[in-house]
């Protein structure tokens, strides 16, 4: 009988020890961490930055762990995420462009945020820039947490200027300006008849996003894409012919416009001007081998340049993982991290909080440059929120490359487009 008990005894310590190993204490709920499916769309330094930040996240937390990984750029991104959706094996959050949203809203796809953000009271509405809220918006709902936040700019090599003797200080400031100013900056350096140094170059072709740069031109040329309710097509109307025969001029008129420019050519001393990203200007500074210059867009009847955003969307129904999510997104933005990537990216900060600290003024300060995209938010406009956006953009930008590849006539390309779009209204 006592060895019986004894063998009892001992069986009952080691299970009791068993499960002191086992227990991971006071607070654990049982399922252990949540494990968060994320995809983004940020290549090269961009996403190397950005996931050192998820990492960081990941060693902060135990209750929570993030799987990222790279989905592509924006095109291929969103072919893989609408595949995934409609196969129903989504991640569970990803970082999406702000074109995407309204169609992703309107789908069922996406979480609303409304709730979760109003959760964390008037502070996080209020330092938030109210133009990033409104470019995540659609029917009066935030789809996504606005993150990396940019606009187009115009850079431009000082040195060739001076070469050119032109003020390096002056950058063109209107489209006739530009004109005059991109003639003296077109040359034949060799005198063999052929040109070696052109003027200006930006991305010409609809899978590298001419839509994006034209419609600057269409909005300062006084234009619009749509009727005031979103019911109409209005990019074909006078001033967007006028605003691609614009462009037509500048390639095939003035000749300072490559159709083919050299790769790097603005890096290499073959560009003079160039139209970018504000979220660029840490790379020129870096790469740039001569004085840089940065300058808002050249303007016509109105100053107007173009939003960029990428946002933290939500698409699990689990409500487990909506919240660790929210925690992620919540950490990802608040406003030690947004200093943090404004500074190292060149993304504008999302808080206004961030925007006036002292860390940023003086990044402002020894940064050349760095104020213009802040300046230029006023004179800012987002892409339509509209679900057909996207097929609609994608119209656009064929038609656009009739125009500046083919010589079509600018206004025939835009009316034939205005027709096969309108369905995607």
């Amino acid at each position: 009988m006592k060895r019986r008990c004894s063998v009892l005894r001992r069986s009952l310590l080691l299970l009791l020890a068993l499960a002191a190993l086992w227990w991971p204490g006071p607070g654990w709920s049982g399922e252990g961490p949540v494990e968060l499916e994320y995809w983004h769309i940020l290549g090269g330094d961009l996403g190397r930055a950005h996931e050192e930040l998820v990492e960081e996240f990941n060693s902060s937390r135990t209750d929570i762990r993030v799987r990222y990984s790279y989905s592509g750029d924006s095109w291929t991104g969103w072919d893989k995420l609408v595949l995934a959706i409609a196969a129903g094996t989504a991640p569970d959050l990803a970082l999406i462009e702000d074109y995407w949203t309204a169609k992703l809203a309107s789908s069922g796809a996406l979480l609303e945020l409304d709730g979760l953000i109003a959760g964390e009271g008037r502070a996080l509405e209020d330092d938030i820039y109210p133009l990033f809220w409104r470019s995540w918006s659609y029917a009066g709902t935030v789809w996504a947490m606005p993150y990396a936040m940019s606009n187009l700019m115009m850079y431009y090599n000082k040195d060739l200027f001076r070469e050119a003797g032109l003020d390096p200080e002056a950058p063109p400031r209107t489209w006739d300006e530009l004109v005059s100013v991109g003639l003296a900056l077109t040359r034949d350096l060799d005198g063999d008849g052929r040109t070696d140094q052109w003027a200006l170059s930006f991305p010409l072709t609809a899978q590298t996003g001419v839509v994006y740069y034209w419609l600057p031109f269409l909005w300062q040329k006084g234009g619009e894409l749509l009727n005031p309710d979103g019911t109409g097509l209005l990019f074909a109307a006078t001033e967007g012919v006028e605003a691609l025969q614009f462009w037509v001029d500048l390639i095939h008129g003035y000749g300072i416009v490559p159709l083919a420019p050299p790769i790097e050519g603005f890096l290499a001393g073959r560009v003079a001007m160039t139209l970018g990203s504000s979220a660029k200007l840490g790379y020129y500074l870096a790469q740039a081998g001569f004085e840089l210059g940065v300058a808002p867009l050249p303007m016509n009847a109105e100053r107007a340049t173009i939003l960029g955003g990428k946002g933290l969307a939500v698409f699990t129904q689990d409500e487990r993982k909506q919240q660790a999510a929210w925690e992620f997104i919540r950490w990802l933005t608040a406003a030690e991290q947004n200093l943090r990537w404004s500074i190292t990216t060149g993304y504008s900060p999302i808080r206004l909080s961030v925007l006036r600290s002292r860390p940023f003024q003086e990044y402002l300060e020894r940064t050349p440059g760095a104020e213009t995209s802040l300046e230029e938010l006023l004179y800012t406009r987002p892409r339509p929120a509209l679900p057909g956006y996207t097929e609609i953009s994608r119209i656009i930008g064929l038609a656009l490359e009739k125009a500046l590849f083919g010589r079509e006539d600018p206004q025939k390309v835009l009316e034939e487009a205005a027709e096969e779009a309108e369905q995607y209204l």
